[in-house]
């Protein structure tokens, strides 16, 4: 008895460092455990930044442009109403200085008035003294008509001349307006906020009217996603989603459905979706592009599981040390989460990495990650 007491503890010793080396030696399995959670569909997109306007600036008189305040350069930013560049206006300045001493003359002319006006006025002293003499007979009346006939025609003349000095008046007003808009459009301001973009011409360059000297990019923005037909009866103005720029990096943005163009690209068959996305407009370059995942649809209280779990429309689980394929039915589906609706329960452990290393029956290990993310 003793001996075999001798012989069975050894061999027990033995068999126990068999299993926990063979225990020690399976594959680590990454796992995460199914949980009940809340399942987000999101639909997937690509989007592009495009410029909402692009506005050519316009020299609308012409001139020599000074290379004082020139600051007509590709890429700056600028403000509504900033100078961007003056053209020559030496003379144009010295027309308007003619023009304001013509338009003082002429004014000074009506009102010392018209020369006539005092021969208007003798006329008419004239005529009522033969209107008296002739009511008391002593003027025929072919005399008396004369003189109202002399009356009438100093009246309209003195009318002429006093409508051709108003008329000279307002010349000179609406030359002088004109000038006045001349000037200020000699020096050429931004109209909106923004960048620019193209520039024309250089400076000391004699110009002609309505030229385009440049173009702006406005500082709003579109973003704009191109959604596949599949989807599109499951978008609505106001839906929530998360945009990453490729330009910007890994960091996400929240963002909202603006609007939802109702027609597709007859080339893509996707349809276009404009997008509010939560950051500073001036760091979307025109062009930029990046990726979306629109939410169309939350459902609470729902097994989820990791995407990486997937195995085509199956999962690798570990029950009791070994490896399982479970066919499973999905539902929603988001960046980094899937909802199941069958094939599984709450607390099973489902593989999550490198899953092509797994076959049915491998014994493993297993190592839980966080949860899954939805």
């Amino acid at each position: 008895m003793a001996v075999l007491k001798k012989l069975v503890l050894p061999l027990a010793i033995v068999v126990a460092l068999f299993f926990g080396i063979t225990h020690l030696t399976r594959p680590v399995a990454l796992v995460a455990t199914v949980e009940r959670g809340k399942a987000i569909m999101m639909v997937p997109a690509s989007v592009t930044v495009q410029a909402e306007n692009i506005s050519p600036i316009v020299s609308e008189v012409g001139g020599r442009i000074k290379t004082e305040d020139y600051n007509l350069d590709p890429g700056l930013r600028v403000k509504a109403g900033e100078v961007l560049a003056h053209l020559d206006t030496t003379t144009l300045l010295l027309e308007m200085e003619r023009t304001r001493t013509d338009l003082e003359s002429a004014r000074r002319r009506k009102e010392i008035g018209i020369p006539l006006e005092q021969d208007l006025q003798n006329a008419k002293d004239v005529l009522a003294d033969f209107e008296n003499k002739f009511r008391s007979g002593n003027l025929a009346e072919s005399e008396l008509n004369k003189q109202r006939r002399a009356v009438t025609q100093l009246q309209q003349r003195i009318n002429l001349e006093k409508a051709a000095e108003d008329q000279l008046i307002a010349s000179f007003e609406n030359r002088l307006k004109t000038q006045q808009v001349q000037l200020d459009a000699a020096t050429i301001k931004a109209r909106i906020n923004g960048q620019i973009a193209e520039v024309f011409v250089n400076a000391e360059q004699f110009i002609g009217e309505r030229t385009v000297v440049a173009t702006m990019i406005t500082d709003s923005r579109t973003v704009e996603a191109k959604v596949s037909e599949e989807h599109y009866s499951d978008l609505k103005v106001g839906q929530q989603a998360t945009v990453r720029f490729l330009g910007l990096g890994s960091q996400e943005y929240g963002a909202s459905i603006t609007k939802i163009l109702p027609t597709a690209d007859p080339a893509t068959q996707r349809y276009t979706v404009q997008l509010n996305v939560d950051i500073d407009p001036a760091r979307l370059a025109p062009g930029l592009t990046g990726e979306v995942s629109i939410i169309t649809g939350v459902r609470e209280n729902t097994l989820i599981i990791p995407r990486r779990a997937l195995f085509g429309e199956s999962v690798y689980a570990v029950a009791n040390g070994r490896v399982e394929l479970r066919k499973v039915k999905l539902g929603f589906t988001s960046l980094y989460a899937v909802e199941v609706l069958s094939g599984l329960e709450a607390g099973e452990l489902v593989i999550v990495d490198q899953l092509e290393r797994y076959r049915v029956g491998d014994r493993v290990r297993t190592q839980t990650e966080v949860a899954p993310q939805s």
